[in-house]
């Protein structure tokens, strides 16, 4: 696919996703990248020439999900997201375990997509982003099911994290972002 058709595939995406959340999200590199944040709900995985970092929402039933450093809660859906950029051949799923286990020491199964972050610069072309898509990436999230932790797997210097009750992940994360974090519950469940 040539660069127009990446862009139009990548335009018709979004078109059928469309957000229930927006915000600024400023990511604190020198100098400072301005972006525009979406989250959206989706089934389906986009496509491959916008997609930056693999992610995941990992629970334990419907009860209780993962939570990235929760006495410093900010409200965001970023406290419950593991993952990141793939290696070399990985598929999707297998970044997503990777990852996680990394993160966390948790291994996990990926069930299904639950939405996406879709990212907008709003200013030019950044030197440590050339990796990224430009002017838009997004980064697919899943549903994921913790299965035993392991803590070999987890390398040094992972923020800590710790099963939370449910109720509280929701209550503690802002009413715009929770769609995602509910999917991903039911997903589970």
């Amino acid at each position: 696919m040539g660069r127009a058709a990446d862009k139009d595939a990548m335009q018709a995406f979004l078109d059928a996703h469309p957000s229930h959340c927006e915000v600024r999200d400023d990511w604190l590199l020198e100098p400072v990248v301005p972006l525009l944040a979406r989250l959206c709900l989706a089934s389906v995985l986009p496509p491959t020439s916008g997609r930056s970092s693999i992610l995941g929402i990992v629970t334990r039933g419907s009860r209780a999900v993962l939570f990235i450093d929760p006495p410093n809660a900010s409200g965001t859906i970023a406290h419950v997201l593991f993952g990141g950029r793939p290696e070399s051949s990985e598929t999707p799923p297998e970044t997503l375990q990777r990852e996680v286990a990394e993160e966390s020491g948790w291994d996990v199964s990926v069930g299904e997509i639950v939405g996406f972050r879709h990212f907008q610069h709003l200013g030019p072309p950044h030197p440590q982003m050339a990796d990224r898509p430009y002017p838009d990436f997004v980064q697919p999230i899943y549903a994921a099911k913790a299965q035993n932790f392991d803590q070999a797997r987890l390398l040094a210097g992972e923020h800590p994290s710790e099963f939370v009750d449910a109720e509280w992940a929701l209550a503690e994360t802002h009413p715009a972002q929770r769609p995602l974090l509910v999917a991903a519950l039911k997903s589970n469940d």
